[in-house]
């Protein structure tokens, strides 16, 4: 009983931390940046940029390295952003 309760709050625990193992990194060129909105375009793809993420001193041409959360029905989200050269 007690190696089947831990188990399954092994699993439980492994489907809750998903979205941090769900996070991924993006590079490319800034195309465009929306400020009003908070949302920033790699090379033609467009994320939603998370509230705290600082996107001043950045322009259309810099090039970025983005970690990005997938969301259902929804732009991905950058949760860290971070100018490359």
């Amino acid at each position: 009983m007690i190696k089947t309760s831990t188990a399954l709050f092994t699993c439980a625990l492994a489907v809750l931390s998903s979205s941090v193992w769900a996070s991924t990194e993006v590079q490319g060129t800034i195309t465009r940046i929306d400020p009003g909105v908070h949302q920033i375009t790699l090379d033609g793809t467009s994320y939603a940029v998370a509230r705290g993420v600082n996107l001043a001193g950045l322009a259309v041409g810099d090039t970025v390295s983005l970690n990005v959360e997938p969301r259902r029905g929804e732009k991905p989200l950058v949760s860290k952003l971070a100018k490359i050269g």
